[in-house]
């Protein structure tokens, strides 16, 4: 049937859809080209097979519903439908060597990141800004109780965990390592979800308890999770379910929206788009702290920057790939937080007052 549809062409193509890839084109046949004609024509075939979507979730549907397993090599299905995310997108990002403990840097290694660090710490602190490295752990490592039993339990020395007692050990650096206060809020409120179900990120709540550990180290001060007031909300998609082409059927998962923190409002500016975003956050209350802060982070940041904005003047958020040094010198800020989920901890090889990604 969908071959009759394609040659007739009728049914929705792939061309149709909102893949965010170029498309295949119609390959030509010609005597140069024809050894590689056939590969050409079969990508072209499945890039606008009519009703391509439709059969991609309906395949998706039956194995996620009913044989709890995942169409796609990025995602696997824990217990209770948790999905978790085992791609790879940054430098040797891999999150479930994170989960098990199989991307141990070695005692050089550590000797030349903590070397680096110092080196970038010293480099902001000439120009007047106090660097402080802030680390938030994976989902898998909070809520492995819903990973799948194939992978077992996480392992008791991660890189991670290396990373910060290394660098506690041997450096003055200001560390800050939110795992214990999520893993511990987790394991005594299991009713009250602080990561996203069908996503990779936590949700705002969770993202509140790690940013209240943050505040401290800034001198800063934020109530107990217990004092807060918490509403529903909704997030407007989940990653994980979308790359499960699932994303109009898993959407009921918790989206706190956290208030009651602060009488303090602040208003804010965004510029850029996707991983070009840039937020520029002002607060006027006489209450906030003098110091200007700059966040400087990958996504788990984004969730940080509204708690952190009505503490400070100004507080600008900017995502790692975008960091270079004229931001800091347009921005000059007292303060600089480096911020990192733990898939992304390679990035520590990269940072430097220039930059925060690798070139």
């Amino acid at each position: 049937m969908p071959g009759l549809l394609f040659v007739s062409g009728k049914g929705k193509s792939a061309s149709d859809t909102e893949e965010n890839r170029t498309l295949s084109a119609m390959p030509k046949l010609e005597i140069s080209t024809y050894r590689v004609f056939p590969t050409q024509f079969e990508d072209y075939f499945n890039d606008h097979l009519p009703l391509k979507d439709q059969l991609v979730f309906a395949n998706s549907y039956l194995d996620y519903r009913f044989f709890h397993s995942s169409s796609s090599d990025q995602v696997v299905v824990g217990k209770n439908g948790w999905l978790f995310y085992t791609g790879t997108q940054q430098g040797d990002e891999a999150q479930m060597k994170d989960y098990l403990g199989e991307n141990l840097y070695t005692e050089e290694e550590l000797q030349t990141l903590a070397s680096k660090l110092n080196q970038a710490a010293a480099d902001f602190q000439k120009r007047g800004a106090h660097l402080t490295f802030v680390f938030n752990p994976n989902k898998s490592r909070i809520y492995a109780d819903q990973m799948p039993a194939a992978y077992g339990k996480p392992a008791e020395n991660y890189r991670l965990k290396q990373v910060v007692q290394y660098l506690k050990a041997n450096t003055k650096l200001d560390i800050v390592d939110t795992t214990d206060v999520l893993a511990d809020y987790h394991k005594k409120n299991p009713q009250n979800q602080i990561y996203f179900k069908y996503d990779t990120h936590w949700n705002s709540f969770g993202s509140y308890i790690a940013t209240r550990l943050l505040a401290q180290g800034l001198k800063r001060s934020l109530p107990s999770p217990d004092a807060v007031s918490i509403q529903d909300g909704k997030h407007p998609i989940y990653d994980l379910a979308r790359m499960l082409h699932l994303q109009d059927v898993l959407t009921e998962d918790p989206a706190p929206i956290v208030s009651g923190y602060t009488d303090r409002t602040y208003e804010s500016q965004m510029s850029g788009e996707g991983a070009e975003i840039m937020i520029h956050g002002s607060c006027a209350s006489p209450e906030a702290d003098a110091r200007k802060l700059l966040l400087i982070g990958d996504s788990y940041g984004t969730f940080m920057f509204r708690f952190l904005a009505t503490e400070f003047v100004q507080t600008t958020y900017c995502h790692y790939s975008q960091y270079h040094r004229d931001v800091l010198e347009a921005e000059k800020p007292q303060e600089v937080v480096f911020e990192l989920v733990e898939r992304n901890l390679s990035l520590l090889n990269s940072f430097s007052i220039d930059r925060a990604f690798p070139q």
